[in-house]
């Protein structure tokens, strides 16, 4: 086994030959398959890390950050996340924000997805990737309409 540090970071190497790799890359691509977008923290469900009722506990701020709950230790997380980001650049999908807001009694808040806080690995959460759409994907919209011919009369 290669650790994530031996090799250049984000060379397809350095996240290809890390033993969660397999694992990581069938949840992308079930998720691409399923919702056409991937987020951290489904992939964290879907790896049993973590279960939906924690989520729901930390979403509604009875737990005050994620990674209290997460059932693997700091270094596997990191793995994960590093893993995700690689392969989501290699398979060219499209990163965006989303926005983790509490809900529940009192005003919504942005949760918290580390110990530290630190505005970096908070970032690294709550990027999502999403499949770029293809021009001659199947879903894309159909081309314009042309205008009905004048009638005569």
């Amino acid at each position: 086994m290669v650790k994530m540090g031996q090799l250049e970071k984000g060379s397809p190497a350095s996240y290809r030959s890390d033993t969660l790799f397999p694992r990581v890359a069938a949840v992308v691509q079930a998720l691409l398959a399923e919702k056409k977008l991937v987020a951290p923290l489904e992939v964290f469900l879907r790896l049993g890390y973590v279960n939906s009722a924690q989520v729901q506990d930390w979403r509604c701020r009875r737990i005050p950050y994620l990674e209290r709950v997460i059932g693997c230790n700091l270094s596997k997380i990191s793995r994960v996340l590093q893993i995700l980001q690689g392969y989501a650049r290699e398979l060219g999908l499209t990163a965006t924000t989303t926005s983790y807001q509490s809900y529940g009694r009192g005003p919504c808040a942005e949760l918290q997805f580390s110990k530290t806080g630190h505005p970096n690995l908070e970032k690294v959460w709550r990027r999502c990737f999403r499949a770029a759409p293809r021009a001659d994907a199947a879903g894309s919209p159909p081309p314009p309409l042309e205008p009905p011919p004048a009638s005569r009369s």
